[in-house]
């Protein structure tokens, strides 16, 4: 990735309206993001399509030796999650691509807005058309009090949660922060699935945890590479899908709730400045508000990680309730 200097060739800050406030400067270096690989998701990518691709031929060609019974592809469990991570892979490859080698000023910070928002509202209405129609799922489980139905309220429900785990991308701006936060989630939602007899999209959820490690190597403190939004885009798309196969979703502000607090961060900050001339925040999202504060990267990273260990923990005790 450094061979082909594969970094963005615009700072974030030239697109930023915090870019000329003094916090922005202390906490962005917009020379650093112009030499750091930012593609750093294919890592993980890469990694769990070996792995899956490796049991799928074991189980074809060896289906009773050990690796041939980890093999956790399943059209009812896994195939969907599976199939928008790579999907969605894509999509923020091609975002990611642009931003790299673009040279029209309208595609050098990815796909124009329109653009994106129409192939961001293709995916989700065809997430809430498989639930909806294809596995006749009207309903949520709430915890403690059981099933409600929802009817067709389904669908934009659906919408409300995939934006809403979508916004929380804008968590990746510290090394190693995203990739422990995401790695955490993954892992509570494999317990949970296989606390319910889910044990595909458990093996599923505990692959792409496997798959972030190797990722977070080279990501930690100074980071040799970014994830970006080939990385960030498949996590949070494939999180939506997995909250809803394990009939957790309204868990996830708790199992992820550091991500819901970064993207209700960075909204507040939107509307404080539109609507009331002021800033919540030194600098949003919230991570980069304490790094304005004057706290170390590393510091912010190990806390967003205990914390979301204590979150993700209490969200796999809720949903044994």
């Amino acid at each position: 990735m450094s061979r082909f200097r594969m970094w963005k060739r615009i700072a974030r800050e030239e697109n930023n309206p915090d870019a000329m406030s003094t916090a922005y400067e202390r906490v962005h270096d917009a020379a650093a993001e112009k030499r750091t690989p930012r593609v750093g998701g294919l890592i993980i990518l890469a990694g769990l399509a070996a792995t899956t691709l490796f049991l799928v031929f074991m189980q074809t060609i060896a289906p009773h030796t050990l690796a041939g019974s980890f093999d956790f592809t399943s059209r009812n469990q896994t195939l969907i999650p599976i199939a928008v991570l790579i999907v969605m892979g894509l999509m923020g490859f091609g975002s990611d691509l642009l931003q790299i080698f673009a040279r029209a000023k309208a595609w050098t910070h990815g796909y124009p807005r329109l653009l994106f928002m129409g192939m961001m509202l293709t995916f989700v209405l065809f997430g809430s058309y498989w639930f909806y129609i294809k596995l006749g799922v009207d309903s949520v489980l709430v915890p403690t009090l059981g099933i409600i139905s929802l009817g067709w309220l389904f669908v934009p429900f659906f919408v409300i949660v995939a934006y809403a785990v979508f916004s929380s991308g804008v968590i990746d701006g510290i090394d190693g922060l995203a990739g422990g936060v995401m790695m955490i989630i993954y892992a509570a939602y494999g317990i949970i699935a296989f606390n319910q007899g889910q044990y595909d999209l458990s093996a599923y959820c505990f692959a792409v945890t496997g798959s972030i490690l190797p990722f977070l190597w080279f990501n930690i403190p100074p980071a040799r590479v970014y994830m970006g939004e080939v990385g960030m885009l498949a996590l949070t798309s494939s999180l939506t899908f997995v909250a809803f196969l394990t009939d957790q979703v309204l868990l996830l502000p708790i199992i992820a709730f550091p991500l819901f607090i970064t993207a209700l961060s960075s909204f507040l900050q939107i509307i404080s400045k539109r609507y009331f001339r002021t800033k919540l925040f030194l600098i949003a999202p919230l991570h980069h508000h304490f790094e304005a504060l004057g706290w170390s990267r590393e510091r912010i990273v190990m806390k967003y990680w205990v914390c979301s260990v204590f979150f993700a923990l209490a969200g796999v005790v809720l949903s044994m309730l």
